[in-house]
């Protein structure tokens, strides 16, 4: 038996083995049919909120140009960080310049591993500058 996601939904083809693991066998009605349904995460995606997070210094050099991108979190942070052509909600970003982003999509450990912190502090300047609130 093979299991094949189809647009957020696990499809049974075959069903030869699907009795040891108590799903429909070869033969079956449900041999072939949708067995259930995995419904794909809303992120949150806000423009204005990316274009604030490029205003930033590069969170990792802090250096301050024109080329801070805003980048969303990457690697080791499933399911936070997107995954399966699924980008991380922007909530989930950081400043980062050229060369910074370059380093973190090339998997340098300086930059990985210091993720989550970018974010605080993003989070906390957007807090400070009235972009984001608290309830």
């Amino acid at each position: 038996m093979s299991i094949a996601p189809v647009l957020g939904y696990i499809y049974l083809m075959g069903c030869t083995s699907a009795y040891i693991l108590g799903l429909p066998w070869k033969g079956s009605p449900q041999c072939g049919k949708i067995a259930m349904s995995f419904d794909k995460q809303k992120r949150w995606d806000s423009k204005a909120y990316r274009n604030f997070v490029a205003t930033l210094p590069c969170a990792n050099c802090e250096i301050e140009d024109d080329t801070i991108v805003p980048h969303h979190l990457k690697h080791r942070y499933a399911p936070w960080s997107g995954g399966a052509s699924y980008k991380a909600s922007d909530i989930f970003t950081m400043p980062l310049c050229y060369s910074c982003h370059d380093k973190l999509h090339n998997g340098d450990r300086e930059v990985t591993d210091w993720q989550a912190e970018f974010i605080f502090k993003t989070l906390d300047a957007a807090t400070r500058a009235g972009v984001l609130g608290v309830l």
